[in-house]
């Protein structure tokens, strides 16, 4: 809830916040796991959530308290797009958190708003305007405003719910260290997929609980980058020799990767 409360009243990026304050606890990497499942899908579901929300609040977001309101969004979060987690058990917990924390006072607010979520029949808007597609796949109105004018209102919703879906891990072998065959065999040995791409060096994993916690990770065999910077890498054919300048270079995984490529 405090990685929540800084995104969202702080502007603080969210890796970086979510990373540090995990970081400050001793917990599994399940726990880790499911607390950034809860974390991430709240914010990428955030329009969606907040017109839940707003069909039972009659005043204002602007009148709760900030804590109160990110305890009730991670809680619609997990009644409305998370299986796993029991209805009750999210309601329970969510009026647990308030009763334990400043914000006490607001325990009777938070259970009896969840209560009537969980009674309702809520639907989301079902047309292809840009206001219920917006509602419907948590994105901003300009940005679909901006995808129907050029693509349409039919292509539009196709791309919206595509952007929804959870995104592939690709991973940059540090062929410096080791080769993909090798890290295939070390993953494979722990229960972890990983599969060779179209792309030299390039592999896609799946399995895993905490990638940053592997060996691998930590001895620099591999580094996290997305298939797309490594395409535009790959473009490059950088050569021995060459000189290239990355105009764009935080925190340098694209120009780490044009020196491994290079023969």
């Amino acid at each position: 809830m405090k990685a929540l409360c800084r995104v969202d009243n702080e502007g603080s990026y969210s890796n970086i916040t979510l990373n540090a304050i995990l970081s400050e606890y001793s917990v599994s990497n399940e726990d880790k796991a499911l607390c950034s499942k809860i974390f991430y899908t709240t914010l990428d579901r955030k329009i969606t959530i907040d017109y839940i929300l707003s069909k039972f609040i009659n005043k204002g977001f602007n009148k709760i308290k900030p804590f109160t309101l990110n305890v009730l969004r991670s809680a619609v979060c997990q009644i409305r797009f998370m299986d796993k987690i029991p209805d009750s058990a999210a309601v329970n917990e969510a009026v647990k958190l308030i009763k334990s924390s400043k914000e006490s006072f607001n325990s009777g607010f938070v259970n009896g708003v969840l209560r009537n979520i969980l009674r309702s029949e809520l639907s989301l808007p079902e047309g292809n305007d840009i206001k219920s597609l917006s509602v419907r796949f948590s994105c901003p109105d300009e940005i679909v405003f901006s995808l129907t004018r050029d693509y349409c209102a039919e292509n539009t919703e196709k791309f919206l719910q595509n952007s929804l879906l959870p995104p592939p891990t690709y991973i940059r072998v540090n062929t410096h260290k080791t080769d993909p065959d090798s890290l295939i065999t070390a993953f494979s040995a722990k229960g972890i997929k990983a599969e060779i791409t179209g792309l030299d060096g390039c592999l896609r994993v799946s399995g895993y609980s905490a990638i940053d916690e592997l060996p691998e990770f930590k001895n620099g065999l591999f580094f996290v980058q997305d298939i797309s910077c490594q395409t535009a890498v790959s473009m490059l054919s950088v050569k021995k020799g060459d000189r290239v300048l990355d105009l764009c270079s935080a925190p340098g995984g694209k120009a780490f990767s044009a020196y491994l490529s290079a023969p």
